[in-house]
């Protein structure tokens, strides 16, 4: 009898009453989903990482990609680089706030990197090879890292002091992988960092964080654009599907957008919602 009590307006109030009705459940189905997903939101420590470099005009980030013409940033770009700073030092202060910030904007960044970046062949290989070195077992601990390149117990408590000797550890685990893309990322990025002519290990651990950062808000950024492209590229039949979707990212993107280095170009061309951001104010 509830059921007929909830429905039986529509017989009298026709295609009007049903639009209104569908509207209304939709709204609230909505509501329902970002309330949900707002409790998987990134916590206190990720947004702290994002606001302690949340004045940095990314030149750490061009000079990576000026020094080395054809470099995309990547997923597999931040998972290595989250496995640096995990081997670097396990005293560092937040050195674990890497691979946290990972773990909870992982969906964000493979969603970006799917809709925007599936142009080769190379591009796909390093969406996949990110994807499974995330699902490695523990893949946050140290000791289980340096164990699978026979780095001594004795080796590992000097990565702590001395940051010549973390530079001949990060040269040995490239050494150890076979070529492949891997084993290139990696050869990029640390021989990066060993040219910044970092002076202790706490240096080098707050240059890994600043080019993670901003490896991370390039991907931010890009989250309006993927999200319009996801919603009007979707058949009818998975276009519930990518609401639904849509709704888990913004939630996760909105906990933190006061740290993300927005610009025009974050929105779709064609479309009002940088106006509707903005109020209609200048881009401010």
């Amino acid at each position: 009898m509830d059921e007929i009590e909830e429905f039986s307006h529509l017989i009298h109030e026709g295609e009007q009453g049903l639009e209104g009705w569908i509207l209304k459940n939709c709204v609230t189905d909505m509501k329902r989903w970002m309330d949900l997903n707002k409790n998987d939101s990134p916590n206190h420590n990720t947004k702290q990482l994002l606001s302690k470099y949340s004045s940095l005009d990314g030149t750490l980030l061009a000079n990576l990609k000026d020094s080395n013409k054809a470099y995309e940033v990547s997923s597999l770009s931040m998972v290595l680089l989250a496995r640096i700073a995990t081997v670097c030092s396990d005293s560092a202060p937040g050195s674990a706030s890497l691979a946290t910030a990972l773990r909870e904007t992982y969906d964000v960044i493979r969603f970006v990197e799917r809709k925007m970046r599936f142009t080769s062949f190379e591009n796909k290989k390093k969406y996949v090879l990110a994807k499974a070195a995330m699902a490695m077992e523990a893949p946050s601990s140290r000791d289980v890292l340096l164990k699978v390149f026979n780095i001594s117990d004795i080796e590992a408590s000097q990565l702590n002091d001395d940051i010549h000797h973390v530079i001949d550890v990060l040269g040995r685990l490239k050494g150890a992988l076979p070529d492949d893309i891997v084993k290139d990322e990696l050869e990029i990025i640390t021989e990066f960092i060993r040219h910044r002519n970092l002076r202790s290990i706490q240096q080098m651990h707050d240059c890994i964080e600043h080019l993670f950062v901003n490896m991370l808000n390039e991907f931010l950024t890009q989250v309006p654009n993927a999200i319009y492209k996801e919603i009007t590229e979707s058949s009818l039949e998975d276009y519930e599907k990518a609401i639904r979707f849509s709704l888990k990212l913004l939630c996760k993107v909105e906990s933190v957008e006061a740290f993300v280095q927005w610009s025009y170009d974050s929105y779709p061309t064609g479309t009002n919602i940088k106006t509707l951001i903005t109020n209609g104010s200048n881009g401010e």
